[in-house]
């Protein structure tokens, strides 16, 4: 492999962050205004309330820090940029000790019907560090999948 690959994000992603993004704000401000409005019976919607918010934060923010990452493939390296923490990580393909494309299935509790289908690239390092690269991010997955194979094994 000769050329560098980039990540194409899909724009699913984006518009899904700002929904996201728009829940907690809206969640945040009916908390502010339970707190602001000075009845004393509010204390227990406003826990809750409060609670849901700092729980879906913190699934948001995690989500948002996992998927999030621009990928460059080059020909002597691998390079990971989380966009949410400013974080960039070099992978020289000699340090992979396997790669492989998983799909993760979650059923229902009878087995009748698919509830989430995922699909994602596992890069697992000679450390044991695992990195997983999500289908539904990127619109040139098999693209990027495939070029990461092709530069790990040097073929052209």
């Amino acid at each position: 492999m000769t050329e560098t690959v980039t990540s194409k994000f899909d724009r699913m992603i984006w518009f899904t962050a700002f929904l996201y993004s728009l829940l907690i704000l809206i969640l945040t401000g009916v908390c502010a205004g339970l707190a602001t409005s000075g009845n004393p019976n509010n204390r227990e919607e406003l826990f809750i309330i409060l609670a849901v918010v700092i729980g879906l934060s913190c699934f948001y923010i995690d989500r948002a820090i996992r998927r999030l990452i621009s990928v460059t493939i080059m020909p002597d390296r691998l390079v990971l940029n989380y966009l949410i923490i400013n974080k960039q990580v070099n992978i020289n393909y000699t340090d992979i000790l396997h790669e492989s494309v998983v799909r993760e299935r979650l059923n229902s509790s009878g087995g009748r019907a698919i509830i989430s289908d995922t699909i994602k690239l596992k890069i697992e390092l000679k450390t044991g560090k695992i990195f997983f690269l999500y289908e539904s991010c990127y619109t040139n997955f098999e693209e990027m999948a495939e070029a990461i194979r092709r530069a790990r094994f040097k073929l052209e």
